[in-house]
């Protein structure tokens, strides 16, 4: 079977880097490529023809579908979610870090922009200065638990901006 090639152009801040592509299969209901994509545009790697969608992940988030063709470059433009994100710095009463300490969202469940399915127990992992971030989640009041080791759970409600961390 012949393939395609999926191109993914959208328009972004100069200052955001490091913005994460997937590509789900709508006929597998799964996640079949993905990378972190450069300013403006990423490519996929050959892939079966058929019906996709495609997320960017960051700050701010993007969202769009295509149909790929074989032996065809299909070029998608997906359109700016109204969606924020949220971090933070999770420490001790000392104010020192605790890497590996958790925020995730209280109902466990983190909505992905696509379609597909809800993926569950979606969660960030604080670095080694205690900082944790989860991006593209849905504007509005969202409560979070911070955990780690030895401590007690942390909730906290905040209302994510569309646009903001």
């Amino acid at each position: 079977m012949s393939t395609g090639v999926l191109v993914v152009r959208f328009d972004q801040d100069d200052e955001i880097t490091g913005l994460r592509v997937e590509v789900y299969s709508v006929e597998k209901a799964a996640c079949i490529a993905s990378g972190v994509a450069p300013i403006g545009q990423w490519r996929s790697p050959p892939i079966t023809p058929g019906r996709y969608l495609v997320k960017i992940l960051g700050p701010v988030c993007w969202q769009g579908e295509a149909l790929v063709e074989p032996k065809q470059e299909t070029v998608v433009v997906p359109v700016l979610l109204p969606g924020g994100g949220a971090e933070a710095v999770i420490s001790d009463m000392d104010g020192a870090p605790l890497p590996g300490g958790v925020l995730r969202i209280k109902d466990g469940k983190y909505t992905s922009w696509v379609n597909i399915s809800s993926q569950r127990g979606a969660l960030a992992l604080a670095d080694s200065k205690g900082n944790a971030r989860l991006d593209c989640l849905p504007a509005g009041n969202q409560t979070f638990v911070i955990e780690s080791h030895g401590y007690n759970p942390q909730e906290i409600t905040v209302n994510v901006q569309p646009g903001m961390v």
